[in-house]
């Protein structure tokens, strides 16, 4: 008796370290980023955040610039004009992005709310504005002692609030996020703190979508045997860390642990269909079984990870990866 009474004391000891270590994977939320959550409306059905500074100080950025400099794009000569007027160069001085959407019905545009925190000169930024063309076309106008450009419907519009934050989007949800900031009362709702505390990378990259309203608006409803659990799906995480390796964590919250089984079966089917067409590159096959898939209850998690190594073998070979596989 007293042997499998302590079995069972170290048996639950484990259990509970085990679980421990895997709440401790679970990212804290930066605090300056949790006060710009509490500005955005907190009943958004997609939201997402972007720290572009860690991103772009990380060991894979020159990579990735360097890849898309292979495809020989075109310059983007009004970019330059606009760093070369305003000193302001998007590319390196945006420090980080938020972002929240409501889907809408029918043909309908998704409406967004955009804030892109960096450094700015607001003053300079709105001389450049008012010496273009177009900036007839605009409508210009004054609220909670901010100017607004607002497109020609009335829909639109952007604002360079201060020297260090620049606001896009849907006009109604500006006004909105402004009327926060001038009164200080934001504040994250008790959905919006669930929603965040199942985001497993809470500081270089994430976006969380109430997915079964989006299910319902969608145009056109997804269909077909393989993905009926899609269908089932409600709520929606990804993020990602970017360190010495990039690791990758999707949450999927569905009706039912029965549609979210099927719905791992339908993945674990793709992913042998990948492996197969490349079949003949074990290094490739290697990357694909970094992908760890489990189910607990109604809840399908995935987990990637991928170091720098791994990474420029996949850009490397990117057109005959795509041409094995389309």
């Amino acid at each position: 008796m007293q042997r499998y009474r302590l079995f069972t004391t170290i048996f639950m000891m484990v259990l509970f370290f085990l679980m421990a270590c895997e709440k401790s994977q679970i990212e804290t939320l930066n605090e300056a980023v949790s006060n710009e959550l509490a500005l955005l409306p907190q009943d958004a059905e997609i939201y997402g955040f972007a720290n572009i500074e860690n991103m772009r100080e990380s060991q894979f950025y020159d990579m990735f610039i360097d890849s898309s400099e292979t495809f020989d794009f075109p310059a983007d000569t009004d970019l330059e004009e606009f760093a070369n007027e305003t000193g302001v160069d998007l590319r390196k001085d945006i420090q980080s992005i938020y972002f929240a959407g409501y889907a809408q019905d029918k043909k309908e545009r998704m409406r967004v709310l955009i804030i892109s925190k960096g450094v700015f000169d607001k003053q300079k930024i709105l001389n450049f504005i008012q010496s273009k063309e177009d900036f007839d076309k605009m409508q210009e106008q004054a609220y909670q002692s901010q100017q607004l450009f607002i497109s020609k419907n009335g829909k639109h519009g952007f604002s360079i609030v201060d020297n260090n934050t620049a606001v896009i989007g849907y006009v109604p949800l500006m006004k909105k996020y402004m009327d926060i900031l001038v009164k200080g009362n934001g504040q994250l709702s008790d959905v919006m703190r669930n929603r965040l505390g199942k985001i497993r990378f809470k500081n270089d990259f994430w976006i969380t979508a109430d997915a079964g309203n989006l299910m319902k608006k969608a145009q056109n409803p997804i269909s077909g045997k393989q993905l009926r659990g899609l269908t089932s799906v409600e709520q929606l995480y990804f993020s990602m860390r970017i360190n010495d390796k990039i690791e990758m964590a999707t949450l999927g919250i569905f009706s039912d642990e029965e549609k979210a089984v099927l719905f791992k079966d339908a993945v674990k089917g793709g992913i042998a269909t990948l492996k197969l067409a490349l079949s003949e590159d074990r290094d490739l096959i290697d990357i694909i079984n970094h992908i760890k898939i489990d189910v607990h209850d109604n809840e399908v998690q995935a987990l990637f990870k991928i170091s720098k190594e791994e990474v420029k073998k996949i850009i490397t070979n990117q057109k005959q990866i795509a041409g094995k596989i389309i």
